[in-house]
């Protein structure tokens, strides 16, 4: 029998406990399963046949898909019931792994066979992840949504450190091994939500076609701006940061040494935010990331000496990890309840297009104009998206 939900989509018999443990061990295991994309390139060249051409293209096919799994799945929740879209793209993760790896072992293959089958990987597995923020959402009342995306949000954290190592020595074993890493994942996260997830109840009516990204993009359109423009300037850190370290003689050595200061401050900020559980408002909590990203890329300006660097990339953990967990509560308080995978999917969607457009962009400053101006240009991003979110409309700031 479908189990009883709220006007906002919680469980009325007390199980939220059950349905966050399910979704907080699901982050952990699908971030720590996700191996294939990272590994796609290398795996491709070694197994012969393959230019790094078609290697990156496939790797982009995957990314693609991403961005379009994004942005279709909330609807599709919306409609269908989020428990049933979860499972058919976890399923459907689950059989065309083992598909991508046949066809990536096949050099006579089409090129076009495997970045199809890329293409349909990446949009399955990516469009799990608005699906579950919605599915946090629905479940955990609006007090405490912050404290659960913190727990969300260490638990993904967690497992992007633990599968790629486990990742890296399955590789010296047999690239094949990866996939049944990430398959079997997929598989036991199915379990796992099938036992912790709430039955869909029937989703509610709308008209024909609507699938709710017009009226939920008029109420969140200041924080999804504000997003986009704070993934642009926090993805530099992944993508031309470790470019300007080797323009100023630094070896990546150093720079893999900045990344774990990174990850490490990211979980020091978000455990006593898990541990308090204490509401923090949205806005204020939001302009302070940005103008915390905008004072430590400022920073660059001055030597690159060992302090200004470890500075920046603890600068960015803690303003990355705290909006981690106020950025997708504010998206699931604007929501629509019938909505809110709409809004999740087009929240993923800004993020996902900030790390698309903030390296694009930033790859030619560096090169064209330099480091000055691509510090510019990161900075003039942070502070963007601090004042559209403080200076949106009344009426959507007590939403």
């Amino acid at each position: 029998m479908d189990q009883v939900t709220t006007a906002t989509g919680a469980p009325a018999d007390g199980k939220e406990g059950r349905t966050l443990f399910a979704l907080v061990s699901a982050a952990f295991l699908m971030r720590s399963t996700y191996v294939v994309l990272p590994f796609l390139t290398s795996l491709m060249a070694a197994s012969g046949g393959w230019s790094p051409e078609s290697a990156s293209l496939a790797f982009a096919a995957m990314g693609a898909g991403g961005l379009v799994g994004a942005l279709a799945a909330g609807s599709f929740g919306d409609r269908f019931g989020l428990r049933r879209a979860l499972f058919a793209c976890l399923l459907g993760a689950a059989c065309i792994t083992p598909l991508l790896w046949v066809s990536t072992q096949t050099p006579a293959q089409s090129l076009l066979v495997v970045a199809s089958t890329a293409f349909m990987l990446g949009l399955l597995l990516d469009g799990y992840r608005p699906l579950a923020s919605a599915a946090v959402g629905h479940a955990v009342p609006s007090a405490g949504r912050q404290k659960a995306f913190g727990l969300v949000a260490s638990a993904g954290i967690a497992g992007g450190i633990v599968g790629p190592l486990v990742a890296g020595w399955l590789s010296r074993e047999s690239w094949s091994l990866l996939f049944v890493q990430q398959a079997v994942g997929v598989l036991v996260v199915v379990a796992i939500l099938a036992w912790g997830l709430p039955r869909d109840t029937t989703p509610p009516k709308r008209r024909r076609g609507a699938t709710g990204y017009g009226s939920t993009w008029r109420r969140a359109k200041f924080l999804l701006l504000c997003t986009l423009l704070f993934a642009m300037a926090t993805s530099q850190m992944l993508s031309t940061f470790p470019l300007y370290l080797l323009r100023q003689g630094i070896d990546t050595a150093f720079y893999g040494v900045l990344l774990s200061i990174n990850s490490a401050v990211a979980l020091i900020v978000l455990l006593p935010i898990i541990a308090l559980g204490k509401q923090v408002r949205a806005e204020p909590a939001i302009a302070a990331c940005a103008a915390i990203v905008a004072v430590g890329t400022g920073c660059l300006w001055m030597s690159p000496s060992a302090f200004v660097l470890i500075f920046y990339s603890a600068a960015i953990g803690v303003a990355s990890s705290l909006m981690f967990v106020v950025g997708p509560a504010r998206a699931s308080s604007l929501a629509d309840p019938a909505h809110m995978g709409a809004m999740h999917s087009l929240y993923g969607t800004s993020v996902a297009l900030g790390l698309v457009l903030g390296p694009s962009i930033g790859g030619w400053l560096l090169h064209s104009q330099g480091p000055n101006v691509l510090i510019a240009f990161s900075v003039a991003c942070s502070i963007a998206s601090g004042i559209l979110i403080l200076f949106q409309p009344n009426e959507i700031r007590a939403a």
